[in-house]
């Protein structure tokens, strides 16, 4: 088996295209959809694990974990 190795333009998408796809979402907007993604799978039996290094990304992560 050989190791994956994508080809040079797998990633290739242009910021100004990706962004013109992306609707503008407020940070209320992005935390309830994270809240509703977790929510979702805890129901479907999933069990979530968190790792906190204290930065500022990951001490958001529990309290958005535990809504």
């Amino acid at each position: 088996m050989t190791a994956f190795q994508p080809t040079q333009d797998a990633f290739a998408f242009p910021q100004s295209e990706v962004a013109l796809q992306l609707p503008e979402r407020s940070l209320e907007q992005k935390i309830e959809r994270a809240v509703r993604a977790i929510s979702s799978l805890i129901k479907q039996g999933w069990h979530p694990v968190v790792a906190w290094s204290g930065g500022k990304d990951s001490s958001v992560t529990p309290r958005i974990v535990s809504d």
